[in-house]
């Protein structure tokens, strides 16, 4: 099982901010008209479409988190089944891929790429037919939960990853664990639980569906104040100091960091509280694509169980749309639109200045 490098929500949403005011500079110039080809063409019937994309040049994938090492790994299945060769490029870091089609796009030049995978959060700037192909894939089958939630739904969820809190299960029962946020807040506690000081992993406790912003600035307050939480960056150095005793609880644990610990014979386990904040990974289909048919063979695969499964061995990455463990009536929040980048950039920089006080 492999430890991938996970996307980063509060630099995705400071790379957003960037391609923001590119996208201003690209409306001085550059061809901005070009309309997708090809894949509003390909109709529905999924086996023809895979056909036909055997016949069509090999997909190039770009996405930003680590996969080029294990790609062979990832898309054997796909190739055996399908005859489609795919290659995945690893630009190097979160939220590369839209700066990089702007650059292609302003320079007039082809797309280097088929198909990507990002955070939603980092390409919400691009969300438009001059560099994404509209696909409705709900008629393959998709349920309109797995859409991306921008007005023409230009994307399919491949991946959601559940933050909870992680404990030592060889020192805590899981009813000594709080259930909720609010619980956490208790002098018990104090100095035995983390704080990743970007604000990262509660962030998303300032949308609308879970506290909202002015309750989340209001709690985070009073746990800072009660709890005098230990800042540490990161979700494996947050696992690591629970394992090793420095604290009791990390609430930068996320599934599939936690899984990969305990592969590595570390004593974690992993608990939702009331609200469940979900990193949303998507797949697009880049625009003016030459290869229509094999992109949505691909990204039907990638997207549906049988890519899901890959995912799950290699990395423990699942996409449900609330995590199996997740405590009933617990709310399921997500980035889904720029309203909401505003309210998570909103906690993570109080929770930022907060620590350098």
């Amino acid at each position: 099982m492999r430890n991938l490098r996970s996307p980063s929500l509060t630099k995705g949403i400071a790379i957003t901010a960037c391609i923001s005011a590119l996208l201003a500079l690209a409306a001085c110039g550059g061809d901005t008209s070009a309309a997708s080809k090809g894949v509003s063409e390909v109709g529905t019937d999924i086996d023809a479409i895979c056909e036909a994309g055997k016949s069509e040049p090999p997909l190039v994938r770009w996405a930003g988190g680590g996969q080029a090492s294990v790609w062979d790994e990832y898309i054997g299945p796909f190739t055996d089944a399908y005859g489609i060769q795919v290659s995945t490029t690893d630009l190097g870091g979160e939220g590369a891929v839209a700066p990089r089609l702007l650059a292609e796009q302003q320079a007039g030049r082809d797309f280097s790429a088929n198909i990507f995978d990002q955070e939603y959060v980092q390409v919400v700037p691009i969300l438009n037919s001059d560099y994404v192909s509209t696909v409705d894939w709900t008629e393959f089958g998709f349920p309109a939960s797995q859409l991306s939630q921008d007005e023409t739904h230009l994307g399919i969820r491949i991946t959601r990853a559940a933050v909870g809190i992680a404990y030592n299960p060889e020192k805590f029962s899981e009813e000594e664990i709080p259930d909720t946020y609010e619980e956490l807040i208790d002098p018990k506690w104090k100095g035995r639980i983390n704080v990743d000081p970007t604000g990262e992993y509660f962030a998303l406790l300032g949308l609308g569906g879970a506290m909202g912003l002015e309750d989340a600035i209001d709690w985070y307050d009073r746990f800072k104040e009660v709890v005098d939480p230990v800042p540490i960056q990161g979700s494996t150095s947050s696992l690591q100091a629970v394992a090793s005793g420095q604290i009791d609880i990390s609430t930068n644990a996320t599934y599939h960091n936690v899984q990969a610990q305990i592969d590595e014979g570390v004593p974690l386990a992993i608990k939702y509280l009331d609200i469940v904040q979900m990193n949303d990974q998507y797949g697009f289909i880049v625009a003016n694509n030459p290869s229509p048919n094999a992109s949505v063979c691909f990204m039907n695969w990638w997207a549906g169980e049988e890519g899901e499964k890959q995912r799950i061995d290699i990395e423990y990455k699942a996409n449900a749309d609330v995590p199996e463990g997740a405590p009933e009536g617990a709310k399921a929040v997500n980035v889904a639109s720029e309203t909401d980048i505003a309210l998570v950039e909103g906690l993570a920089d109080h929770i930022k200045e907060s620590l350098e006080e």
